[in-house]
C-alpha cells in the first residue's frame, strides 16, 4: 500500500519536532532552566532567573506547537463536535502508558496507542 507524500511529511514533522524538543530540554541552557523551574522554582528565582517569564515562554511554545499540529493535522483528520473528548482521552492514555514526565515513554505510548487503535479498527 502506498502512502501519500503528505502523510510521510507528517511523520517527518513529528519526528523532527520530537527530536527538537528533546534537544531543547536536554542539551540547552533554556532546557536546564525549564527543568530547574519544574523541580525547584524558588532556587531558580534565587539564581536570578525570571521564572514566570520562563514558564510563559514554555506555555507559548506549547500553544504554538498545538496550533501547528492542528493546522497540519486538520487535512487528514475529520473534526466533528465531540472529537475533543476523544483526543483528550487519547492524550491521557499516552501519558499514563508512557509515564509522567518521560518524553521517550510518551513517544512509545503514542505509538502503542496508535497501533492498537488502527489494528482494532481494522479487525472490527
Amino acid at each position: 500500500r502506498a502512502y501519500s507524500a503528505y502523510r510521510l511529511s507528517l511523520l517527518g514533522f513529528g519526528i523532527a519536532i520530537g527530536i527538537g524538543l528533546w534537544w531543547l530540554l536536554a542539551k540547552t541552557r533554556v532546557g536546564m532552566m525549564i527543568r530547574a523551574g519544574v523541580d525547584d522554582r524558588g532556587m531558580l528565582a534565587a539564581a536570578g532567573v525570571n521564572v514566570p517569564r520562563v514558564f510563559a515562554i514554555v506555555f507559548m511554545l506549547g500553544a504554538g506547537l498545538a496550533g501547528f499540529g492542528g493546522v497540519i493535522g486538520a487535512v487528514e483528520l475529520s473534526m466533528v463536535p465531540g472529537e475533543d473528548t476523544r483526543l483528550l482521552l487519547s492524550s491521557l492514555i499516552v501519558v499514563i502508558v508512557g509515564g509522567m514526565g518521560s518524553i521517550p515513554g510518551a513517544a512509545i505510548g503514542a505509538m502503542l496507542l496508535g497501533l492498537a487503535e488502527t489494528y482494532g479498527l481494522a479487525y472490527a
